[in-house]
């Protein structure tokens, strides 16, 4: 089975709009943000989806990510 890698990059301001734009489609979306930014990352994805909330979805900060 191979799994498709999508790397998306963009600075602060357009970071939301890209990830949601990116997030339709699929199923379980790893997102990697600075270590500062993990907590809002996932409060406005969560509140900008229409259905407000995304199963699957994992949000890492680099040293999060190397725990896991």
């Amino acid at each position: 089975m191979q799994t498709a890698l999508r790397i998306v990059t963009t600075r602060a301001p357009g970071l939301i709009p890209s990830l949601l734009k990116e997030l339709s489609g699929h199923a379980q979306p790893v997102i990697l943000v600075p270590d500062s930014f993990t907590l809002a990352c996932e409060q406005e994805i969560v509140h900008a989806l229409p259905e407000h909330g995304f199963f699957g979805l994992s949000i890492f900060s680099p040293a999060s990510l190397v725990r896991e």
